[in-house]
């Protein structure tokens, strides 16, 4: 029995030497500039004299100088749960983050000193594809569940979910405890007539239930399609649509007041996703890179500017904050300081709008490469080197498909890039001989595949697979 436990003990001595050694072998150090992507898709929060940013794959704090331009505090990195939502509550700053399968993980931070601090992370009871409301009281926060037509209930003091209250649900927002939820409102044939919102007597934390139809006041905004953003800016509310936004004023709760509407102002193809207003002007910003500025004189608008960013590529709810003279801003791929006087020209910029990305990983390295939006290029990074910047290939890439299509592998000195050109459908691989960073193209392979392929090599031979899993293998020489 003694010679059975004491071979145990040694087999499970050896099992951890050699999952330790597995670990030391690929647990190398973290480089950020290799991973990170610089996607500025998430919100833009003003809290006191600081901006926190969600940067999708982390969290900024930036200090806003007296000249109104800003300097790097701290940063909080979220890894791969990407960016839902975010909001701030007195002293603390709440990001919601996606993870798998419709679940979402909840980040509290105080950002009453800084930098920044993070209290808790915990994993939200969850369910399904769609976005999270939040209702906040004094004491608690209610996150919406749409599945089950309800909201879990956040204890401040514990930071714990501690309840369910079943009934709160729907698109929405709060005003001083007071639930604000979205209706939209179809003929018997189905077509949208008004999207309306209703407002709800203060939240009291009973859990008994919560009734959609004991409202205090409803308000129809005449909108003629579904609002794709609800945001609330101190006693403003905005409801932003495609191509629609009405603007509310909630300082007298009796007499809510419709101060502005603003229609068929943005392609088809855009919506509005973040506003501000300061004193009689209005700002607006979309998803995919426009900013507009309209003067509220009498009930009359009038546009003074409008701005739009090429280089935005997708940005979601609260994109924008406004201290005059400037618009903190971010556009999908970075994030930029705008001077109202100067419009066209950012006074800061930061962001290197990193688009889709591969990696490949050899027995000496870890590769990867990043679609850098801003110059057009594809950038390439060693995490093993002492500079972990390799080099660029500058191409006039079609980025729509080069971006889903796009795999390159590292041998030795050569580098082959699979993508499919501009004029073709079928994908080719360039090949480049690397000499102390710098590249020497060879020669191209055509492959005559339609649909992206990826490409990799051993034992010098450079296998070239589509995605239905068909193969061609040829000898590298």
């Amino acid at each position: 029995m003694k010679k059975i436990l004491i071979l145990f003990v040694m087999l499970n001595y050896l099992i951890v030497c050699k999952a330790s050694h597995i670990t030391e072998v690929f647990n190398f150090q973290y480089n950020h500039m290799v991973i990170d992507f610089d996607m500025y898709l998430g919100s833009v929060l003003k809290y006191e004299d600081r901006i926190f940013l969600n940067n999708q794959y982390k969290i900024e704090e930036l200090q806003v100088l007296e000249d109104g331009t800003v300097e790097h505090i701290s940063m909080y990195e979220t890894k791969t749960n990407l960016g839902s939502s975010d909001f701030i509550d007195e002293n603390r700053y709440y990001s919601i983050r996606e993870k798998e399968l419709g679940t979402r993980r909840l980040l509290v931070f105080d950002i009453s000193c800084s930098p920044m601090v993070l209290l808790t992370e915990i994993d939200l009871p969850y369910n399904g594809p769609y976005g999270i409301s939040q209702t906040i009281t004094n004491n608690y926060i209610y996150f919406s569940d749409y599945q089950l037509e309800g909201s879990y209930r956040f204890c401040k003091e514990t930071m714990q979910i501690d309840g369910f209250l079943p009934g709160l649900f729907g698109m929405g927002i709060s005003y001083q405890g007071k639930p604000i939820i979205l209706f939209e409102h179809y003929s018997q044939t189905g077509i949208l007539n008004d999207v309306s919102f209703r407002i709800y007597e203060e939240l009291l934390d009973d859990l008994d239930s919560f009734n959609h139809n004991d409202f205090l006041v409803e308000v129809f905004s005449g909108a003629l399609n579904s609002m794709t953003a609800i945001v609330l800016k101190e006693d403003k509310l905005f409801l932003l649509g495609r191509g629609e936004a009405y603007i509310f004023d909630l300082s007298d709760l009796n007499n809510i007041e419709l101060i502005a509407e603003i229609q068929d102002n943005i392609d088809n193809e855009d919506w509005y996703v973040g506003a501000d207003m300061y004193e009689n002007k209005i700002y607006l910003s979309s998803a995919v890179g426009h900013i507009q500025c309209y003067e509220l004189i009498d009930g009359e608008l009038t546009n003074i500017f409008n701005y739009f960013d090429s280089k935005g590529f997708y940005s979601y709810e609260n994109n924008l904050v406004v201290n005059h003279p400037y618009i903190y801003y971010s556009n999908g791929t970075a994030f930029e300081l705008i001077n109202v006087e100067d419009i066209n020209n950012p006074a800061q910029y930061y962001g290197r709008g990193y688009g889709h990305s591969d990696c490949y990983v050899t027995k000496d390295d870890f590769y990867a490469s990043v679609y850098n939006l801003t110059e057009s290029t594809l950038d390439f990074y060693s995490a093993f080197a002492e500079e972990s910047y390799m080099f660029s290939i500058a191409q006039d890439f079609a980025f729509d498909t080069f971006s889903l299509s796009y795999s390159f592998c590292i041998d030795n000195d050569l580098l082959y890039l699979s993508y499919i050109p501009i004029d073709s459908q079928s994908n080719v691989i360039d090949v480049y001989q690397i000499t102390n960073n710098n590249l020497n193209y060879l020669y191209q392979i055509s492959t005559n595949y339609i649909v992206p392929s990826s490409v990799y090599t051993k034992d010098n031979l450079l296998f070239i697979q589509n995605d239905i899993n068909e193969i061609k293998v040829y000898n590298i020489d």
